[in-house]
């Protein structure tokens, strides 16, 4: 039986794919991390942030033309409805006409 001798860059390479995932479950469960994790959730409930999705009934309109659309107000991390704000301000802007409009939400 011949004995296999290895490179020492192999061994090294060897060394660091058995260990690497130990180093990532080290690094995840430190106090640190776990302390910046709880810190991102506690601003994240105190000044959660919300987005707006705003769907119309075309993509493109022509001068006259009725704009229909209905806006959606989510929460920004659980994308579900969010109770936070009770209307969504709307600017709608072209080089001449410049109007201001604003929609409850339901």
């Amino acid at each position: 039986m011949k004995m296999v001798v290895m490179n020492p860059v192999r061994k090294y390479l060897l060394f660091l794919i058995v260990l690497n995932p130990i180093w990532y479950a080290v690094a995840q469960t430190s106090p640190m991390m776990k302390q910046i994790i709880s810190r991102f959730a506690m601003q994240q409930k105190l000044c959660g942030q919300e987005k707006i999705y705003l769907h119309t009934d075309k993509a493109f309109y022509l001068a006259g033309e009725n704009i229909w659309y209905k806006a959606y107000l989510v929460d920004a991390m659980k994308h579900t409805p969010s109770d936070k704000s009770n209307f969504v301000y709307n600017e709608l802007m072209d080089f001449i006409l410049w109007s201001n409009t604003s929609l409850s939400i339901c």
